[in-house]
C-alpha cells in the first residue's frame, strides 16, 4: 500500500500507461482487438454480451 499522494498517483498512471496499446500492437494489430475470450465470461456473461 502507498500512502503518499504523490506516489499514488504516479502508480495509478504507471498502471494506465501499461493498459494502453504500444505504437507496435496498434501497427500490427489495429485499434480494435477481436478477441473470442477474456477469462470473464463467468462473471461478465459472453463478450458480445458484454459491451
Amino acid at each position: 500500500m502507498i500512502d503518499d499522494a504523490l506516489a499514488d498517483r504516479a502508480a495509478i498512471e504507471a498502471a494506465f500507461r501499461r493498459c494502453l496499446l504500444t505504437d507496435e500492437e496498434v501497427a500490427v494489430r489495429g485499434t480494435d482487438w477481436v478477441e473470442p475470450w477474456d477469462g470473464l465470461e463467468p462473471w461478465l456473461g459472453p463478450i458480445s454480451q458484454a459491451a
